[in-house]
């Protein structure tokens, strides 16, 4: 949920530790591609109730930077667009997360079911249901525009 995250609500200490212990179980390899990577990136996983518009918290996982890039494609498409990366990378960076989804036999949905407003959405961590932190899609837009 975008700008709701257990980093954001428990705070840097906890995101420390789990981002590290994420990256020793990971042994140097992307938990998605399997790449080795002496730079892995720690990112949250969770299972998604569309019905019931719930995120509920996984666990931390270590990916490389191609997959993390791919997960957050809206960053991506602002870094291209505010000339920190070239659009010829962010291409890379998608065709190797279609390969990744391909190699599992996923495909990517065309978006995220609409079945619910945005702040209806909820973010649950050690059983505790976090709200977002922005109150719309524009609202979180203007954010990101600001970076």
């Amino acid at each position: 949920m975008h700008g709701v995250c257990p980093r954001n609500v428990i705070g840097g200490k906890w995101w420390k530790e789990a981002s590290a212990e994420s990256k020793q179980r990971a042994q140097r390899r992307c938990n998605a591609c399997g790449r080795f990577s002496d730079k892995l990136e720690a990112h949250e996983s969770y299972e998604v109730d569309y019905v019931n518009a719930r995120l509920y918290f996984v666990e931390v996982v270590a990916l490389c930077w191609f997959c993390h890039r791919y997960i957050h494609q809206s960053q991506l498409a602002a870094m291209v667009a505010k000339g920190a990366i070239p659009k010829e990378l962010a291409d890379k960076v998608i065709q190797h997360g279609e390969g990744v989804l391909r190699s599992y036999g996923l495909v990517k949905p065309p978006s995220e079911p609409d079945l619910n407003e945005w702040q209806d959405w909820r973010m649950i961590f050690n059983g505790k249901a976090y709200p977002p932190r922005f109150l719309n899609e524009i609202e979180w837009q203007e954010y990101h525009d600001r970076k």
